[in-house]
């Protein structure tokens, strides 16, 4: 049975801390448990509709609608920069590879200020071979020069140890795996997101940490602490997440 964490909850909207691995939505394979699935269960809800959606592999918060009418309200803004949605990432600083070969680790700074990442990406299928060398075609969102959707991410370093650190995204577009690609493009990608070069890890460490919102007049604020795998993962390369920022 899946345990679900609820961060807050009315008569209108309910947010709650999804885990990794789990789908936000029903997939292809019925067997495969999804978040909305359970939470109908668990809740006994009849309405229940998604404002945003997270990757399977990403965790924290995740807001829903429990009627027709809030889910209208919040998809008019969900892609607003009227709200404000905050990641935590762990990653790994790599030196730019050459053509045909692979990144190699650097020793290099982190940033000291915020940066910005801005260019145009576009779905495209892809060989992705595994740590364990198996191939699968997987979908990626990667940069290209002609085509493709805007996407703008503002980043800033929490924490570093050594090739390691703490990364704090704030996306002010919503396009798929779009913190992923624009910190693979930076040289820093994620634990875990072996599809875009990161090292291997027990899950994507990326996790939904705050989402804030305009609601009727109020300013809604939800906070997810990353769970303990991530928390582990931290520790182990040297971060304390209670620590002082960069």
């Amino acid at each position: 049975m899946v345990s679900l964490q609820i961060l807050f909850k009315n008569d209108e909207l309910l947010a709650v801390a999804k885990p990794s691995g789990l789908p936000s939505q029903g997939t292809r394979d019925p067997r495969r448990p999804s978040l909305d699935v359970v939470l109908r269960q668990q809740l006994s809800l009849e309405e229940l509709y998604p404002v945003h959606r997270l990757d399977v592999g990403t965790s924290g918060v995740m807001l829903w609608a429990l009627n027709a009418e809030a889910a209208r309200e919040l998809s008019e803004g969900v892609q607003s920069r009227s709200w404000t949605k905050v990641y935590w990432a762990l990653v790994t600083r790599q030196s730019p590879a050459s053509p045909g070969s692979r990144p190699k680790p650097a020793s290099s700074a982190w940033p000291a200020d915020l940066w910005r990442v801005e260019n145009h990406l576009k779905l495209t299928r892809s060989s992705l071979r595994d740590s364990k060398k198996s191939a699968r075609k997987v979908s990626l969102n990667l940069p290209t020069r002609s085509g493709g959707q805007k996407a703008i991410t503002d980043f800033r370093c929490l924490l570093s140890s050594g090739r390691s650190a703490l990364i704090e995204a704030r996306p002010l577009t919503g396009r798929t795996h779009q913190i992923r690609t624009h910190l693979a493009s930076s040289h820093m990608p994620i634990l875990g997101d072996e599809a875009y070069g990161g090292e291997p890890a027990s899950r994507l460490m990326l996790h939904a940490y705050q989402l804030r919102w305009p609601w009727r007049g109020q300013l809604m604020e939800i906070f997810a602490a990353p769970p303990e795998e991530f928390q582990l993962e931290a520790e182990a390369r040297g971060l304390d997440l209670n620590g002082k920022s960069c």
